[in-house]
């Protein structure tokens, strides 16, 4: 309901109770009045006979003082109450938007005072999350990092492996030595005296490594252990990067175990590092061969 509707509804309440308690008023005042106009009647009849002969006068429907005498029956109690009544729905019409808007910014400023504080429990929960994150990834890398030192069950860490590597070598077997050095990540190593302990061994173990890791290779390949061939005979490349028969093997093992990309990759390598040889020879003849039997198949 708009306040013109709330204004027009009390104007017309207030109407009704001052008609009836004009009514009211008139329904007390109606028998001493005419008590009063029969004396008045009963004295002009015996003191004047020429009024009571004249005409009577037609009442005006119209006439004023009708209204006036309604008016003057009406008490000033209903006045009052009249007045009161429109004063509290004058104020309340004037009031009643101040309230309710005080209401609704009191009450957009505590959901403003709430949301804040969701948001900075919202953010002290992320960050807690985020460095709970953090703990776990620098503990899992410490785990990595120690297995990689000291080993698993299932794989020797790098202070397992120069150890080894130490015994195999004090042991004179060279090729063990190197074939255990081989398998270190030496950027893994984190002391100094790691460091020069690996550095030491792989100066007076790999020149005469090579020949060993590179017999071992060759046998595995005619023993069809492709797989054993190709570890060994990349370590003898690594040990030394020279020997040609180990580069032609290598080859071989990978072509053996249908690794068609890494046996050409390395026959390509022994043309551009052999070239005239009968290695480079065979590996260009091998990779036309390898080129053909791809075409066919498709």
């Amino acid at each position: 309901m708009s306040n013109e509707e709330m204004v027009k509804e009390a104007v017309e309440e207030a109407k009704k109770a001052a008609e009836a308690e004009a009514k009211e008023q008139k329904a007390k005042g109606q028998e001493p009045e005419e008590t009063e106009a029969t004396e008045e009647e009963a004295v002009g009849k015996e003191t004047n006979s020429e009024d009571a002969e004249e005409p009577k006068k037609k009442k005006n429907p119209f006439n004023i003082s009708s209204i006036q005498e309604n008016e003057a029956g009406k008490s000033p109690m209903f006045y009052m109450v009249t007045g009161i009544v429109i004063g509290v729905i004058v104020a309340a019409v004037l009031i009643y938007p101040t309230v309710r808007a005080s209401f609704s910014h009191k009450n957009s400023t505590q959901v403003e005072d709430y949301k804040e504080q969701i948001l900075a429990k919202d953010t002290q929960l992320k960050a807690s999350e985020k460095k709970v994150k953090e703990a776990k990834a620098a503990q899992k890398k410490a785990e990595d990092e120690l297995d990689e030192y000291i080993g698993t069950s299932k794989k020797d860490g790098v202070y397992d492996l120069l150890l080894s590597a130490l015994q195999k070598y004090s042991d004179r077997d060279y090729t063990g030595s190197a074939d255990a050095l081989l398998d270190i990540d030496s950027k893994k190593l984190t002391t100094k005296n790691m460091k020069a302990i690996y550095k030491d061994l792989t100066a007076k173990v790999y020149p005469s490594a090579g020949t060993g890791l590179y017999s071992k290779g060759k046998n595995a390949y005619w023993a069809k252990d492709y797989k054993t061939a190709i570890s060994y005979l990349t370590k003898a490349i690594k040990v030394s990067d020279t020997n040609r028969y180990a580069y032609d093997y290598l080859a071989k093992a990978y072509e053996g175990a249908s690794d068609q990309k890494n046996a050409k990759k390395t026959y390509q390598t022994i043309i551009e590092k052999f070239p005239g040889t009968s290695q480079a020879i065979n590996a260009k003849s091998r990779i036309d061969a390898m080129g053909k039997k791809s075409a066919k198949s498709l």
